[in-house]
């Protein structure tokens, strides 16, 4: 009698297992059964960094950029989100200084979010994105800063002139030969002599 029950037991475990299977898959479609978000928090600012991130919004200029100077030599990541929303400042001062604080504080992974102000209607913030992108030296940036060159700011020309003349991606060295050849504009032109002279001697 034992024999014959363990026998039948046997035969509906594969049952078993399926309707278990069955009912996993059932509760999955419905989104009823889920991974845990992740609910990591965001790290807390040290008081010292809490202290520079309030006075970001100070009314004195010059308060907010020793503020946002000090949070690029700290790159406490703990500042990221407060500067990233400084990035939507109507300020074109405060967004420049945001680009440059959010390159140091993120490298590379700032990336993504530094192009779209490639093309920021502040020439200062355009020109600020430029210096802050030459150190993180993402190939896939290399199209847009060539873009800048022919920038309607004379001075975006120049930051653009320098940083993509000192790319070595044969797409930059031409970029720069064409640009010297079309360029009127005197300082500009300057610029891209130096840099011409610079490919020519590499």
């Amino acid at each position: 009698m034992n024999l014959l029950a363990g026998i039948r037991w046997n035969r509906c475990i594969p049952r078993l297992f399926v309707f278990m299977l069955t009912l996993v898959a059932g509760t999955l479609s419905m989104g009823q059964l889920a991974w845990p978000a992740d609910t990591t928090p965001e790290p807390t600012p040290a008081p010292e960094i809490q202290q520079l991130l309030h006075q970001l919004d100070a009314s004195d200029s010059y308060t907010r950029q020793l503020a946002f100077l000090q949070l690029e030599a700290t790159r406490d990541p703990a500042a990221v989100p407060v500067v990233r929303d400084h990035l939507k400042s109507r300020n074109a001062e405060i967004r420049a200084l945001s680009v440059r604080a959010l390159a140091a504080i993120e490298g590379a992974k700032s990336v993504p979010t530094l192009t779209s102000y490639l093309r920021d209607r502040s020439p200062r913030v355009r020109l600020e994105t430029i210096l802050a992108l030459e150190p993180l030296r993402d190939p896939s940036v290399t199209p847009l800063l060539i873009e800048r060159l022919r920038d309607h700011s004379p001075e975006v020309r120049i930051a653009a002139v320098d940083v993509v003349s000192r790319l070595r991606d044969p797409q930059a060295q031409q970029a720069i030969l064409t640009r010297w050849k079309l360029e009127r504009h005197r300082d500009v032109r300057r610029v891209l002599e130096d840099a011409v002279k610079r490919l020519g001697s590499s």
